[in-house]
């Protein structure tokens, strides 16, 4: 089971509400514990590599991968219409290994691209909402080896949308639908 961590990371914080999906008009869910749509989650972004060395009398693999640039845009434009977009790539990552004495280093994360947009726009003065998400992930293998491992693309797209039922906006029906392949 994947393991959640909160991110603490100052350049994924910055400007991240508009990546939430699935909660939006609702301020409070009044203690309910419901488990919202993850399609974007920033920590696997320089995580710790995913592949496996190969068989080894020793294996000294990186604690992380190394992230070799990243780009993000937010904002809100005319009152009522939210934009991010993020995009990331991170860089090949190699295990150095001992097999009998000869000392190689072996692959254990591709290069990756990391991208999500999101479109979110208000109707009514925030009493409607409709968003859009899109995120895709790509890799390019140095090594045959990684392919059985780890997915070399993914793609998701998700649609979202509320409207608040009454004149204060206390009560509000939201829901979302996404594919993802």
């Amino acid at each position: 089971v994947e393991s959640f961590f909160e991110e603490k990371r100052p350049f994924f914080i910055e400007g991240s509400s508009i990546f939430n999906f699935g909660r939006g008009g609702a301020t409070s869910y009044w203690g309910f514990n419901w488990g919202g749509a993850d399609f974007f989650y920033t920590r696997r972004i320089g995580r710790r590599p995913q592949g496996s060395s190969p068989d080894a009398d020793w294996v000294d693999s990186p604690a992380g991968t190394n992230i070799l640039g990243a780009a993000k845009l937010t904002g809100k434009f005319g009152g009522n219409l939210s934009v991010g977009i993020l995009q990331a790539f991170t860089g090949r990552e190699t295990a150095r290994i001992d097999r009998g004495g000869v000392r190689s280093e072996a692959e254990v994360e591709p290069p990756a691209y990391y991208g999500v947009m999101r479109v979110e726009r208000e109707f009514n003065e925030g009493r409607q909402g409709l968003g859009l998400m899109s995120t895709v992930t790509a890799r390019s293998f140095g090594d045959d080896r990684l392919r059985d491992e780890i997915d070399s693309s993914s793609l998701a797209f998700g649609v979202d949308g509320w409207a608040f039922i009454d004149g204060e906006k206390t009560w509000v029906v939201n829901g979302w639908t996404g594919v993802s392949d």
